[in-house]
């Protein structure tokens, strides 16, 4: 087990481990890369395991928490979230790891392929917080292959203070968008403005009534999955 010891505490009205693992692992390799744990704030911070993906072999460990003894603004805090690879570096939020030794923290400023202002793991969609491509392509939800980002988008701005964008439900839908990764990677396209309306996708964009939950691409198909964007009047929460 990837939790230290069989401790309990009450979370979302159930009793769970203080140091969970979630269900998206990282497989780099031959290897398989997670944490386990919350915060780096909480119950001794987290673990960090590398295991072998054939034998289950652990092959490394580490702790990951913040120092709690200084005064003022606390080094080393992390959040758990989603691990996210470019094959090189492995990233958690901002922690950067180097897959070959996950307990030396890699020193680099580059982004990982996606990731969230808010972490992949949340899902409120508050209009401040979005997934993003390389910082240059926003959305609510993104997926990408070799040649193309695909994403969805409730808001038509992205802004990091007030001002925001309001949506408003079974109204216009969700734009969804392509967006060629070749073009995004020349700058010719320009990034999404944080406080400016996003910029035209430069593939294809459509409004869908569909608030997608979940996205998969496939090598002939984008697949999009989410609740019907209907606000009934004897049940607006029914949808």
């Amino acid at each position: 087990l990837a939790a230290p010891d069989e401790s309990r505490i009450v979370a979302f009205g159930q009793l769970e481990s203080p140091w969970p693992v979630h269900g998206s692992v990282l497989v780099l390799d031959g290897r398989a890369y997670f944490t386990a744990g919350r915060s780096a704030h909480l119950d001794s911070g987290m673990i960090a395991y590398c295991l072998d993906v054939e034998s289950g072999k652990v092959l490394q460990q580490t702790r990951l928490s913040a120092d709690t003894d200084s005064k003022g603004e606390l080094e080393g805090a992390a959040l758990s979230d989603v691990l996210v690879s470019d094959g090189v570096t492995i990233w958690m939020r901002k922690r950067h790891f180097d897959p070959q030794d996950i307990s030396r923290p890699v020193e680099s400023g580059a982004l990982p392929p996606v990731h969230a202002t808010a972490g992949l793991l949340d899902d409120s969609w508050f209009n401040r917080t979005f997934w993003s491509y390389k910082g240059k392509c926003s959305a609510q939800h993104l997926v990408f292959d070799d040649s193309t980002v695909y994403g969805i988008r409730a808001y038509r701005m992205f802004f990091w203070k007030s001002f925001n964008d309001a949506f408003q439900p079974a109204k216009e839908g969700y734009q969804l968008f392509a967006d060629n990764i070749e073009e995004l990677d020349s700058g010719r396209t320009g990034k999404d403005k944080r406080r400016n309306s996003t910029r035209a996708a430069n593939k294809w964009s459509i409004r869908i009534p569909v608030r997608a939950q979940a996205m998969v691409v496939t090598d002939q198909l984008l697949f999009v999955a989410g609740a019907p964007d209907i606000v009934g009047r004897e049940d607006p929460w029914a949808a």
